[in-house]
């Protein structure tokens, strides 16, 4: 993976990411989702298309944003992971704790 180029990419966002930024790809279902021992987030179903969450590594804080198609497709074609309907989660550090 080109990680150097997703950092770029999401450093747009105020995002700062590591290697384990691109977490883990979220499906359409309500399901309870495990991110870290003892650290849960509830998922619920709703429109995901174009929905991006940040989760905070050390907070645990999730925040949303809406990365624009170009973006998508510039990740998507650098990277070895399939996103399905665009959605996705992301760790990294929330501003508050960098």
């Amino acid at each position: 993976m080109d990680f150097d180029f997703i950092a770029r990419e999401l450093a747009k966002y105020s995002i700062l990411p590591n290697k384990t930024s691109i977490y883990r790809q979220l499906d359409l279902m309500d399901n309870i989702y495990y991110f870290q021992v003892n650290k849960k987030r509830y998922w619920t179903k709703v429109d995901h298309k174009n929905h991006q969450h940040i989760c905070c590594k050390k907070c645990n804080k999730i925040s949303c944003l809406n990365l624009n198609k170009s973006t998508l497709l510039a990740i998507q074609s650098r990277i070895e992971i399939g996103f399905e309907a665009d959605t996705f989660e992301l760790m990294s550090t929330c501003k508050k704790c960098r």
